[in-house]
């Protein structure tokens, strides 16, 4: 079972987020993306992003090396839209964050890199399980900055990974046993800078429909002044 939603939100004219999910009767792959770059290009970059990747696994995919599957994905993703920067200069200068989740079985192998985000929830309980690749996190992580002063901090919006902007990037790939989460939550920081993970829980709480749960999230997102394109998938791990 899986739900998505992405909005353009209340000030860009264009919604540079791509939030998609590839769902076989061998594994479960779920990945939100969020572009950067101006000429539309955050667009392209997040779109060929998820396309590449999820092709790539679909193409590749072995269970033994799964983790290894999906790191080539994303090497391989990194290197066309890197090559697409530089041969087109309305694109130069793109990329995109990730964060993604390949479900194989018992175990899930979550991707990440950037500041878009991976929660787990488990009975009442939820928690942040990617760290943001951001300037304001490393503040946050010498003691140079507050948690709570970090959601208004003037560079928040500055990351410090991405995929495209380099010839290689740098991947976090965290396993996750399934027994340790109930529902997981994959979103762009237009939904998460706004909206804190103890309401993401509330709501999950109180809406058993989880396609009324993603609408209700961006609709929050949206209501609490969201600058920014909001996007999220949630998934449960069973994939029915």
């Amino acid at each position: 079972m899986a739900e998505k939603m992405t909005d353009i939100g209340n000030f860009r004219k264009t919604n540079e987020d791509f939030v998609d999910f590839d769902i076989t009767k061998d594994y479960g792959f779920y990945i939100v993306c969020d572009g950067i770059g101006g000429h539309r290009a955050g667009e392209i970059a997040s779109r060929e992003a998820t396309e590449l990747i999820t092709n790539y696994i679909r193409e590749f995919y072995n269970r033994n090396i799964a983790p290894h599957i999906l790191e080539s994905a994303i090497q391989k993703a990194n290197q066309e839209i890197y090559r697409m920067s530089a041969e087109n200069l309305k694109l130069n200068g793109m990329g995109t964050t990730i964060t993604c989740a390949l479900d194989v079985g018992n175990e899930v192998y979550v991707a990440h890199a950037g500041d878009s985000s991976a929660f787990l929830i488990k009975d009442d309980r939820i928690a942040k399980l990617t760290r943001d690749h951001s300037l304001v996190q490393e503040l946050v992580d010498t003691g140079s900055l507050t948690e709570e002063e970090r959601a208004s901090h003037p560079q928040k919006n500055i990351i410090t990974r991405s995929l495209g902007t380099h010839e290689q990037v740098k991947v976090d790939i965290l396993e996750v046993e399934k027994s340790h989460f109930d529902y997981m939550i994959l979103c762009t920081d237009g939904l998460s800078d706004y909206v804190s993970k103890e309401d993401m829980l509330k709501v999950h709480l109180e809406e058993p429909d989880k396609k009324k749960f993603v609408e209700t999230m961006v609709n929050l997102a949206k209501e609490r002044g969201s600058q920014d394109n909001i996007s999220l998938l949630i998934f449960k791990g069973d994939r029915k």
